[in-house]
């Protein structure tokens, strides 16, 4: 049997309005016969709308005191960015990677009709000068997406509040300020360490058989990419004592530098399979192939960690691993709006783009 036609239209309306803010959170409705006549309806049918909608979590009746909206359950999640001006500023690694979440955030918020609201919780990229007023804006039990562990300090009002939250991080980066409210929620977590045992065995497949890997915090002990690739090593049958790391953190800021000590590499180790993150500001050559830009021979088989644009504007196309960010916000949206969130890990795959160039 088919609910009432005039019950289901009022259902759609009030659903809609407290979507798109016209009754905000804690708003408190009109006594029943006051909003009946605001609504031109009869009691029965405000009733049985008001009932459907408490029980679709987006409205709460207190004894004694009114009809409110839920704060935190309706159709909203906030999407937590460092600063105003953070898609300009940022390096394009991350100006990418949150580019991609949030689409796959928004494909998914016109799926399941709800609001994605990005957050600015700093004004000047500083864990430093959070403002602290516009996160207490946040409802109770608000669903919250962020990027990295940069979102630290402000964990304990994220728990304060019930929030249902969806981290995407490295599982190696630990801090200590952290405690263990990460245990707490949602994660999505990147897995590296298979990423490159991968990326070792692809490359010992192309016929590479000494293999090294040059990237940002390779010192660390606890990064994957790093046992990831001494375990590659091993499941190729390479010896693992001649394998080679080198951290290029230090050159981040001085890219100038990063060609000569890739060269400076080579002519130390005469590898012929190279792991390589560039950093962003790394300046390239058009007219010459990555080799020719690092000033490494031709013949050296190159898998870079992220994929750039000139991955496929080069004079010879550049293998890269990657992962699906896109899909990823898609799948921490559906999760953050089922009904029974929990603490979950969700670990994602590598993928490559521009296998076949390793082959040529």
């Amino acid at each position: 049997m088919k609910p009432p036609v005039k019950r289901t239209n009022l259902v759609n309306r009030i659903r809609r309005e407290i979507t798109e803010g016209v009754y905000p959170h804690g708003f408190r409705f009109p006594i029943e016969r006051d909003f009946c006549r605001e609504l031109g309806v009869a009691r029965e049918t405000l009733r049985g709308a008001l009932k459907i909608l408490e029980e679709e979590n987006y409205i709460e009746r207190i004894i004694g005191q009114g009809t409110y909206v839920r704060y935190g359950d309706t159709r909203e999640l906030f999407f937590l960015i460092p600063c105003p001006d953070y898609f300009i500023q940022s390096g394009y690694t991350t100006r990418f990677t949150i580019k991609k979440i949030l689409s796959g955030c928004l494909m998914q918020s016109h799926l399941l009709n709800f609001h994605v609201v990005t957050l600015s919780i700093s004004r000047t990229n500083s864990q430093q000068d959070i403002d602290w007023n516009a996160l207490r804006q946040l409802p109770e039990r608000a669903r919250v997406v962020f990027y990295s562990n940069w979102f630290y300090p402000v964990y304990p009002l994220l728990y304060e509040k019930k929030c249902r939250v969806m981290m995407v991080r490295n599982v190696w980066q630990n801090i200590p300020a952290e405690q263990d409210y990460p245990d707490k929620w949602a994660s999505c977590y990147l897995d590296e360490y298979s990423a490159f045992i991968s990326n070792v065995e692809l490359l010992h497949s192309s016929g590479c058989r000494k293999i090294i890997a040059a990237g940002a915090y390779l010192d660390n002990p606890e990064n994957p990419r790093k046992a990831g690739y001494f375990e590659g090593l091993r499941r190729c049958g390479l010896d693992v004592n001649k394998g080679c790391t080198c951290d290029t953190q230090s050159l981040s800021e001085h890219p100038e530098k990063f060609k000569p000590a890739i060269m400076d590499l080579y002519s130390k180790h005469h590898f012929d399979g190279l792991l390589i993150a560039l950093p962003d500001t790394f300046f390239i050559d058009y007219t010459k192939t990555l080799n020719g830009n690092l000033g490494i021979p031709e013949e050296i088989r190159i898998i870079t960690e992220f994929e750039y644009e000139y991955n496929n504007s080069l004079k010879r196309p550049v293998t890269s691993y990657a992962f699906d960010f896109q899909e990823l916000g898609g799948v921490l949206a559906r999760f953050l709006f089922t009904e029974d969130y929990q603490q979950k890990k969700f670990t994602f795959q590598h993928f490559y783009k521009n296998k076949e160039a390793l082959k040529s």
